[in-house]
């Protein structure tokens, strides 16, 4: 009451929730096998018109009937919410399995307890740079009206805004430049807006710190964050998220209140200036944050991805940093999945030195296949251990499931190139095997890195789904890099190529890059890598050198079609000798 007056302080706390912006639906990679929808553009439609009406209700009530009446829409509203979830109902009941006791080391891990943090300082900083806007907000108007038309203006645009990077910055941000960036870019853009808030004191400089916290919080923000329990198995991430995202996200919006209080107690005249500087100083802190979280991430989630307890389809994930640690992880045998093969054998030999009679072996063999085909998850695991590369066909479809794919792609592993000829029958069948299940088989081959393994995967390399085709050549290159002789033809490679560069299904930048890959496997490798290294750094010089170097080499067919894809023309200067221009990425890139 001191700052404006009780009644001035609700109107601002009800403008804030009358049209806080709606967070739109992130695009997480699934989790645990579960493809995860991409973000659909009416979704997302959806929550900025739920915004934009909420500003406009609360601004229209108030100037017709004043400010204390909003408070009856906004209980009209959360009426109407009420009901809705109601009519929505109860999920159907599932089975119910045993009730674990409950886990009292949930942040055990440095992972964890860095996440925890980060979202604690993330929550701080919003509450703190959120009272310093309304400290001068409620300054700068006198009426309880025109606080109410500020606030859902501001908010109105605010959604917009979150709407806007949502749509158009989010998805190529995360698939350029991955999830640490995501995740620096709120705290960099509020330590930004407020280092201006400080030096150009106002409610319009404090409006945009407070607008780049709201709007990227719910676009940019969340859907870096989000992906960051991926690594996480389905059981423990139910029991960490609720922890972080509720208790911990709380416990940081509550240090920011009690911060903004002390900061009234100790500075009255100056409280909003100070909060200002506290916040500042706090997203500058979890931007540093951020990079070890990342670093974290990616350790965490290659731990679980080699374990099996996390499964990824590629063709859901949606940002660099989780595309580029599953083609790491799984690109071929770890030390874990070799010992857990060598144990496998030695039961193996053991089994054999005491061989059971045809009947026995049938019994056994007869018991095993109705494990495999039946739906109990129990069963088809059970089988899976036991399993031999005599039921390699019957493992096959299993790599389609949620529960057990991951399992089902280590014991088809564990086979070596025994069973290469059957997983590339069904490779090539692609009336029966799913693109999923395609681009599983490719990683279960590659691990052979045989001459056999490649030319089964150099059968496929014109599948009809993209994702496919990717990760084929990917596969392709690691074998190569084990000094594996290729069976590719060059000319044809070449007509691939182009025609992957003239698909314009996918975005430039993919093209080029796939297309740069799969020439690599007819060229020379390691050059072919520098130039496409040289393309995306952004310095303007070295991605002149690369092309240069690119346009040398390749012939003018492929060389068009890559000029076209960059939306560039050739260079009219005479080009530089091949062996002068590889030397120079060399150096730079180095």
């Amino acid at each position: 009451e001191n700052v404006g007056g009780g009644r001035r302080s609700l109107v601002t706390l009800l403008a804030s929730h009358a049209s806080t912006p709606v967070a739109i639906a992130p695009q997480a990679p699934p989790i645990s096998g579960r493809n995860t929808p991409k973000l659909r553009p009416p979704r997302m439609a959806y929550g900025t018109v739920g915004g934009v009406v909420g500003g406009v209700v609360a601004e229209r009530v108030a100037a017709w009937t004043g400010a204390r009446q909003t408070l009856l829409a906004l209980a009209a509203l959360s009426g109407l919410a009420a009901l809705m979830v109601w009519m929505i109902g109860a999920p159907a009941r599932t089975k119910q399995h045993a009730r674990q006791a409950p886990n009292t080391g949930i942040l055990r891990s440095a992972y964890l307890r860095d996440l925890a943090l980060f979202v604690a300082l993330t929550a701080l900083t919003s509450s703190v740079i959120d009272f310093a806007f309304k400290m001068r907000a409620m300054q700068t108007y006198s009426s309880a009206e025109s606080l109410v038309h500020f606030f859902a203006l501001f908010y109105t645009t605010t959604s917009l805004a979150a709407f806007f990077v949502q749509a158009f910055v989010t998805p190529r941000l995360l698939a350029q430049a991955g999830l640490g960036v995501g995740l620096a870019g709120l705290p960099l853009f509020v330590a930004g807006s407020g280092l201006i808030a400080l030096a150009l004191p106002g409610l319009a400089a404090q409006s945009v710190a407070r607008g780049a916290d709201g709007a990227l919080s719910s676009s940019l923000f969340r859907s870096a964050y989000e992906p960051l329990y991926t690594p996480l198995s389905p059981e423990r991430k139910r029991a960490v998220k609720g922890l972080i995202d509720v208790l911990i996200n709380r416990l940081g919006d509550g240090l920011g209140s009690l911060v903004a209080w002390g900061l009234v107690l100790v500075l009255p005249g100056a409280a909003g200036t100070a909060a200002t500087g506290v916040a500042v100083v706090m997203a500058i802190g979890t931007v540093f944050l951020a990079g070890r979280l990342r670093r974290g991430y990616v350790s965490e989630l290659a731990a679980s991805l080699r374990s099996g307890a996390v499964v990824l389809d590629e063709a859901q994930v949606s940002d660099e940093t989780t595309r580029l640690t599953l083609s790491r992880t799984m690109s071929g045998p770890t030390a874990d999945r070799f010992r857990a093969e060598v144990l496998k054998l030695r039961e193996r030999e053991t089994r054999a030195s005491t061989p059971p009679s045809d009947s026995a072996r049938h019994r056994v063999n007869s018991q095993l296949v109705s494990d495999l085909v039946s739906r109990d998850v129990e069963r088809v695991s059970g089988a899976l251990d036991q399993a031999d590369l005599s039921l390699a066909s019957f493992i096959i479809p299993l790599l389609a499931s949620q529960e057990v794919g991951a399992q089902a792609m280590k014991v088809l592993g564990g086979f070596g190139t025994s069973v290469t000829g059957i997983l590339a029958d069904a490779l090539l069948d692609r009336s029966k095997s799913s693109p999923a299940v395609r681009r599983r088989l490719v990683r279960v081959i590659a691990v052979g890195k045989s001459e056999w393994a490649a030319a089964a995967l150099t059968t496929a390399i014109d599948d009809p789904d993209f994702e496919v085709r990717r990760q084929l050549v990917r596969s392709l290159e690691e074998i190569a890099d084990h000094a594996v002789p290729m069976t590719l033809i060059r000319d044809r490679t070449v007509g691939w190529a182009i025609e992957e560069l003239a698909n314009q299904a996918n975005s430039a930048d993919t093209r080029v890059e796939h297309a740069l890959r799969m020439l690599g496997l007819v060229f020379e490798r390691d050059a072919f890598r520098l130039a496409r290294a040289a393309l995306v750094s952004g310095d303007e010089k070295l991605t002149g050198t690369g092309l240069e170097y690119l346009e040398n080499v390749l012939p003018e067919a492929a060389r068009t079609a890559l000029l076209s894809a960059l939306a560039t023309e050739s260079s009219a200067k005479p080009l530089r000798p091949e062996r002068e221009l590889l030397d120079e990425l060399k150096r730079t890139l180095a």
